[in-house]
């Protein structure tokens, strides 16, 4: 597809619940994740449309095995993607978002 085309999703033209219409760019992610694009800017990483453990850990600094277990924490959602991709920038971000620490949970590093 070249720049600006559009393409409809779930079903084909025929059918009148397929109104979810995807504007495709090449630009079409930047701009929408603001901490994750902040954090991969300062690490001279791109942004892309799906993310591995190992592409995660990379950009969070931090082990496969940290990542799996913030995930049964419930803090990080992982997803089943065909292959090894298991992330999406949004849930990236989701991560970054909320990983703000309460000012009461923390004691200041003392």
């Amino acid at each position: 597809m070249s720049k600006n085309q559009t393409r409809r999703l779930h079903g084909d033209d025929r059918d009148q619940k397929a109104t979810e219409v995807v504007t495709v760019t090449n630009n079409a992610l930047h701009g929408n994740y603001p901490l994750l694009e902040a954090l991969l800017a300062a690490k001279r990483l791109a942004l892309q449309g799906t993310y591995s453990y190992r592409d995660a850990a990379e950009i969070f600094d931090c082990s496969v095995r940290a990542l799996q277990q913030r995930i049964r924490d419930g803090r990080l959602t992982a997803r089943d993607l065909p292959g090894r991709k298991k992330f999406l920038p949004h849930d990236l971000e989701e991560f970054l978002r909320n990983s703000v620490k309460n000012p009461k949970q923390w004691d200041g590093g003392k």
